[in-house]
């Protein structure tokens, strides 16, 4: 069963027919745990919003036509197949139960192309990315976002 919690922050989250109680009895964890999963790691807030800006214009489907990068923060056409695990795994450790992140994977990879995806989860994938020390390839020299990368 797909439970769909409605707002701006959340656009979807798959969750398991046991775990409807959780899902409607809870919601503010699940929200809670969703919002925090694609905060970047404190002090990188300015960078990310940079980034964003820079790479998209803030548009979750844009698209570049020579490289094929695309989304909120332009990622390359190989993330594709990992990305959905980057989602999963940061879910996980804010919380969310292995059901509903199980869920989420499957959603997002059934999506495929990243500019499909709700801007929520690219945002889960570029947070993990930062946390993970991988943010180098989102710097260029005279960028006004080199200045913010900590």
């Amino acid at each position: 069963m797909i439970e769909i919690l409605t707002g701006a922050l959340v656009e979807a989250v798959a969750t398991a027919d046991r775990d409807r109680e959780w899902a409607v009895n809870r919601p503010n964890r699940s929200v809670s745990s969703l919002r925090d999963a694609a905060l970047p790691p404190r002090g990188w807030e300015a960078f990310a919003d940079c980034v964003e800006q820079r790479e998209s214009g803030g548009s979750p489907t844009a698209v570049n036509s020579s490289s094929g990068a695309a989304g909120l923060f332009q990622l390359m056409p190989a993330w594709r197949s990992g990305a959905p695990y980057i989602v999963r795994e940061r879910l996980l450790q804010f919380g969310v139960g292995k059901q509903q992140a199980k869920a989420v994977r499957v959603y997002l990879t059934g999506l495929g192309r990243i500019e499909k995806w709700p801007a929520l989860y690219q945002r889960v994938v570029f947070a993990e990315v930062i946390e993970d020390g991988l943010w180098h390839h989102w710097t260029l020299p005279g960028s006004r976002c080199q200045g913010l990368a900590r």
